[in-house]
């Protein structure tokens, strides 16, 4: 009996299943960089591939809101079986903010469901996650460029192979 159950639920948890998707330029991995006092504007794009029904979609910055804001006229969102959608932003960097200064962005998208009096929904939410850094006006977060640090790397390296040498000619003259 209690088998009958639990396989009961799970049909009609199935049978209700959000399917849907975000996707962004932006990543952990990949974070927008911004010059100081710049402004960008860019898109997520949601996705409702497979779904029962078209979703209703919220998006929520739960961090970030203070250089980031959704520039659309609503932050919820209708997404069609099959169709895609974009969610557009506006990151706006200030004047004063400091070279290699890290914003983290966090945004929530949370199902919107729909529900009679009386009946209880499920929802289902995934989070964005991703970097803004502030940067010079030539792309970098760093007062040595490249080629510069490249060349301390090599001499840092020839140093400490020069400073192996010696030890090991000082051992060899005290046998």
């Amino acid at each position: 009996m209690k088998a009958i159950i639990i396989a009961f639920t799970a049909l009609f948890l199935l049978s209700n299943v959000s399917a849907f998707a975000v996707s962004s330029a932006y990543y952990s991995t990949n974070p927008l960089k911004l010059p100081q006092g710049e402004t960008q504007d860019f898109m997520l794009v949601l996705q409702n591939p497979s779904g029962p029904e078209t979703e209703q979609l919220k998006v929520n910055i739960l961090s970030g809101a203070d250089i980031l804001e959704i520039t659309d006229k609503s932050d919820i969102y209708s997404i069609p079986i099959g169709e895609k959608t974009s969610v557009n932003l506006r990151a706006v960097i200030p004047q004063d903010a400091k070279i290699g200064q890290i914003y983290p962005v966090n945004l929530e998208l949370i199902t919107m469901q729909e529900s009679s009096k009386g009946e209880f929904g499920f929802g289902s939410a995934i989070g964005q996650s991703f970097d803004i850094v502030v940067t010079r006006t030539d792309g970098t977060t760093t007062l040595i460029s490249k080629s510069t640090m490249k060349l301390l790397i090599i001499l840092g390296i020839g140093i400490f192979v020069l400073g192996l040498i010696a030890i090991l000619v000082v051992k060899k003259r005290k046998r």
